[in-house]
Parts: C-alpha cells; structure tokens; sequence
C-alpha cells in the first residue's frame, strides 16, 4: 500500500535513469531499449531481454512497479496482430499468485484492453500444478516440467477466436508453446504469441 501512495503521490521518476518524468519510462530511456527483429509472425516480442528492459521487467515482477503496466501495454498494442479476438496471459498457479500477490500480465492486458477495447480472458487458461521456475532448467527438464500443467476452462469463450497470448519474457518457448497447444486443442483458430521481452 506504502509504494501505491508514493506512486500516487510523489514527483514521478523515470524508472530505468531516475530522472524526473512525466512517464513511468522517459523517451530517452526508450529510445535504447534494442528492438526486436520479429520474422515468425506467430511469435512476437516488443525487445531484447537485457539492459533497460530487463531492469524494467525485474522492477515490474519484484518491485511493484504497476505504473508500468501503461508503458509496457504502449509497447505491445502496435504489435497486435488485426485480426485479435481475445488477448489471455499466461497463467501463474494459484501459490505463486498468492507469494507474487498479482499477475503482472494481467495488468498489462488491462491497459491494452482499455485502449483497444479487445477483450481478455483470465479465466480460461490454467495452471493447475506448481512447477520449478524453468530459468534453472536444462530443455529436456523444461519439457518435463511442464507436462499436463495447463488446461482450459470455458472454451466457449475461445472457440474458433484469434487469441494473443501474452507473457513478459520468451527464452525456449516451452512455456508459451505448451499454452498454445493447449488452446489450439481446445478450439482456438489460431494463437499467436507476444511478449514484451525476448532472451
């Protein structure tokens, strides 16, 4: 509650130089952030994992920095792609939601649902078991890590829709892929993946 009110309240700065800003992320800042070349139209990322965006993405999982949710949101809606029926996050298990308190994503979705006024759904993807965080496994572990993690609820809600899966930063793909299978067997048209990173 104590950052809220100093969000709300305090002079706003940027958070990557600490300059005073009227933005959560000042132009210049960025400016040298390094884009990503996207040439798989079904997997999309706004930039690279490192430097500034990295440091932004660690101040919004850990640091409760929800301000920006509105920069990160400003970042991706140019890469929805025009035929987006639903946006839905990658989903966190119930026990890491409660530890974390909220999905960052969601929040991003939020903001981009507002400004594109396409809907979202957080209440159809799932993730039933916990897992070990998949940074600190190799790829075989990753995929066993994984197995039989998701499942979707009310497929009413995505049959035959374009969904944008959206989640904060793509290494392997592991994650975003077994989500993706997952809608797809459920009657999705097509599932497109975007993140704001990509490492």
């Amino acid at each position: 509650m104590l950052n809220t009110l100093k969000q709300v309240f305090l002079p706003s700065f940027c958070a990557a130089c600490q300059t005073e800003s009227t933005d959560s992320v000042c132009k210049t800042c960025c400016l040298k952030i390094l884009r990503i070349t996207n040439i798989d139209p079904t997997h999309l990322s706004f930039g690279k994992y490192e430097g500034i965006l990295k440091d932004l993405i660690h101040q919004f999982k850990f640091e409760n920095r929800y301000g920006l949710s509105k920069t990160f949101s400003t970042f991706l809606i140019p890469l929805i792609p025009k035929n987006t029926d639903c946006f839905i996050p990658v989903p966190l298990h119930l026990q890491r939601l409660k530890s974390r308190k909220y999905n960052q994503m969601v929040l991003v979705l939020n903001e981009m649902s507002q400004k594109t006024k396409i809907p979202m759904h957080i209440d159809v993807l799932k993730k039933h078991v916990p897992t070990h965080p998949q940074q600190i496994l190799s790829r075989t572990q990753r995929l066993k890590n994984l197995n039989n993690v998701f499942h979707v609820e009310k497929k009413e809600k995505i049959k035959n829709k374009n969904i944008l899966l959206l989640d904060d930063v793509i290494s392997t793909g592991t994650t975003t892929q077994k989500c993706k299978t997952q809608l797809l067997k459920s009657g999705a048209n097509s599932v497109t993946i975007l993140t704001i990173a990509k490492n």
